[in-house]
């Protein structure tokens, strides 16, 4: 039980923070002005050379070869041109007390066009429900955003240009958002695009958002707390239609993976 208290509070935790200031001064050689706390073993750092860079610390244990991976794959996307993170230095992995850090840019946020607001449960005039199950609902917030064709046309992920097939699951009663709605928007997009065979959708009427644990059985119950957001929110479905949904879905990922030939990521620049 001892080891199992160490991992939960390394996951929602992730003490160590304190040290991060000192250690990024003595690894890159920058002054640390400031940090904050963006979540669990995610952080601002304010530097006085510059703009600022977000550090976020691993899981301990986890090998440094695996963060070296993340970093590549962060390149790659660079390299592609496509929105992501951005690494911040040449060498952007270091170790600081048995955990990799990893320093990206840190870009301001901002509202995307596309977004009118009821997405954000803080917004929400239900916020209160969320101190106590079954907790704040919140596929209502995003019904207008997620069928909107603009809106989706303007700010979802380019999935058309992807060359290969990929899987979508989502949950007909999904109460945390509106799964089905936009597994649904991945097979138009891809449709739209002549890639209509390359899309693996499957929706599961009755299930709700911990679908998505698939080969897990599903939930007993229809909520969760949140460790981040430190409320309760409503993940929906029927125990019945999660725990057969799950199983089923793990069937299908495994079906697909077996039919999906393995690829490796090209480093010319252009997205294969």
């Amino acid at each position: 039980m001892a080891r199992i208290g160490t991992v939960i509070r390394d996951v929602y935790r992730r003490p160590g923070g304190e040290a991060l200031p000192a250690h990024l001064a003595q690894h890159y050689g920058v002054r640390v002005t400031a940090t904050t706390k963006l979540m669990p073993g995610v952080y601002k750092v304010e530097r006085h050379e510059g703009p600022a860079w977000v550090a976020r610390m691993f899981l301990i244990g986890r090998p440094v070869e695996r963060a070296e991976e993340d970093a590549e794959v962060l390149r790659f996307l660079q390299r592609c041109d496509i929105p992501a993170e951005r690494c911040a230095h040449a060498a952007p992995v270091s170790w600081l007390d048995g955990r990799p850090v990893l320093v990206t840019e840190y870009i301001e946020g901002k509202p995307l066009p596309a977004d009118r607001g009821e997405t954000d449960s803080n917004n929400a005039d239900d916020e209160m429900s969320a101190h106590e199950p079954p907790g704040f609902v919140g596929t209502p917030y995003y019904l207008n955003t997620w069928s909107d064709p603009q809106a989706a046309a303007f700010a979802g992920i380019p999935f058309e240009r992807m060359s290969g097939p990929l899987i979508a699951i989502g949950a007909g009663a999904d109460q945390m958002w509106p799964s089905f709605i936009g597994a649904e928007q991945i097979r138009r997009r891809l449709a739209a695009h002549g890639k209509a065979q390359f899309a693996h959708v499957y929706i599961y009427p009755g299930a709700g958002h911990l679908i998505a644990r698939v080969g897990t059985g599903g939930p007993l119950s229809s909520f969760v707390f949140h460790p981040v957001a430190k409320d309760f929110e409503a993940t929906g479905g029927l125990p019945n239609e999660n725990c057969e949904g799950s199983y089923d879905a793990w069937g299908k990922v495994i079906q697909f993976l077996g039919t999906v030939e393995s690829r490796k990521p090209s480093t010319s620049g252009a997205v294969r």
